[in-house]
């Protein structure tokens, strides 16, 4: 589609669409972020997602992602205010 450079999958927000709620990492669900990712390269477009599983990075490189998120908003806040937190 013209005006559409690239598609960032967001992996808890597309498990919860196809019934997999809560486990983004589910085999289905990593097949079915490998094959989208292949797909949106093929199209010429940039394929991009959200990963906060370190070991999952290398796999979406290699199933074509251009650009990879490894933070989250929420997972970033929680853990820099646990750690004053634990120190007091």
């Amino acid at each position: 589609m013209d005006g559409i450079d690239g598609v960032f999958i967001g992996p808890a927000d597309l498990s919860a669409s196809l019934g997999y709620a809560g486990n983004s990492s589910h085999p289905d669900m990593q097949l079915i972020i490998n094959d989208a990712l292949q797909r949106v390269r093929q199209c010429g477009k940039a394929p991009g997602i959200l990963v906060t599983q370190p070991e999952r990075v290398q796999s979406c490189i290699h199933h074509g992602t251009l650009f990879v998120a490894v933070g989250m908003d929420m997972l970033l806040l929680r853990r820099g205010a646990g750690a004053p937190a634990a120190r007091l």
